[in-house]
């Protein structure tokens, strides 16, 4: 077991599953399909997201995820944490192991949708609502910023 020192938490974000709630309201009012999922573990965010984009494979349908939650930047990467994540280190050199150990890496999520739609005709689009703070302060100094990037054609 761990000492306290070395486990770091996450606090719970109170309004994220709200501003899912009121997102999914709209996009019902607007005619969207609307599938959601809240606080789940790190295995079930990849199954859901796996099942999610397999739902619009090869359609023309346009496809809108929304993650909602803490995210961490690291070399330019961005990490989206799950309810049941932890970075255990023992050191700040031994940060950047724990969130690719603990987190998931936005990276999979833009494949997983592109290997499922394809060269599909309907748009996917990724919104990112992320926290980076409530972490201890070594590692929101560690944290950096979370890194926008301009989409290419194979991106949307």
């Amino acid at each position: 077991e761990q000492s306290p020192q070395s486990r770091k938490n996450f606090k719970d974000l109170d309004n994220t599953d709200i501003d899912a709630a009121k997102l999914k309201a709209e996009l019902l009012k607007m005619g969207w399909t609307v599938h959601m999922a809240v606080n789940l573990g790190l295995v079930q965010t990849k199954k859901k997201i796996k099942e999610f984009a397999g739902r619009y494979a090869k359609g023309d349908a346009d496809c809108l995820f929304v993650f909602t939650g803490h995210g961490i930047e690291i070399d330019g990467k961005n990490f989206l944490v799950a309810a049941d994540s932890k970075l255990d280190y023992e050191s700040e050199a031994k940060f950047e192991e724990a969130v690719k150990r603990g987190c998931l890496p936005f990276d999979d999520v833009q494949v997983a949708f592109k290997n499922a739609r394809g060269s599909s005709a309907g748009a996917t689009v990724f919104l990112l609502d992320c926290c980076r703070s409530g972490f201890s302060k070594s590692v929101d100094k560690s944290a950096g910023s979370f890194t926008s990037r301009s989409a290419d054609s194979s991106a949307i």
